[in-house]
């Protein structure tokens, strides 16, 4: 199927997009958490900040461009370039999805994840970091839940 934008995307190539993208964002996390700085973090929290504002006060465009910045961190940190390639060539099918996350009261929470997240990351976490940044991208609305792993495929045998 061909990657379109999140307006005109069918639901499987949302559904699809959305799992990958969380599996992406899970390894760039576990990867980077041991290399993260004070200095990152602090990018992090600014990040988080300005999103937070941007969601209060109504600005969608501020909330999605500060929500950008905060994921790229620990992408930028992991060292991956696989995988922020792949992110750049899924994530946009999901902004539609996170839209309307940010436009709801879901904004909000979406601060308080990224706090958890910031936490998990201060406290020297890979394991719990990641599991919460596949969550972060797994609970978008709209998009429908990400599909089962096959038995025969653990959660062991992902990157």
């Amino acid at each position: 199927a061909a990657i379109e934008k999140a307006g005109s995307a069918d639901p499987a190539a949302v559904r699809d997009a959305q799992a990958v993208v969380a599996a992406m964002h899970a390894l760039a996390v576990r990867v980077a958490v041991p290399h993260l700085t004070a200095s990152d973090l602090d990018e992090m929290r600014a990040a988080n900040a300005d999103f937070a504002a941007a969601q209060r006060r109504g600005d969608l465009d501020g909330a999605m461009d500060a929500d950008a910045r905060f994921h790229a961190v620990p992408v930028a940190r992991s060292g991956n370039t696989a995988a922020a390639g792949v992110l750049a060539q899924y994530e946009p099918v999901l902004q539609r999805a996170e839209r309307l996350r940010f436009a709801s009261h879901e904004g909000a929470a979406s601060a308080e994840r990224h706090e958890r997240l910031i936490d998990l990351c201060a406290d020297g976490d890979p394991e719990g970091a990641a599991a919460l940044a596949a969550e972060i991208w797994q609970t978008l609305p709209s998009a429908s839940p990400t599909p089962a792993l096959p038995s025969a495929l653990s959660e062991q045998d992902l990157p």
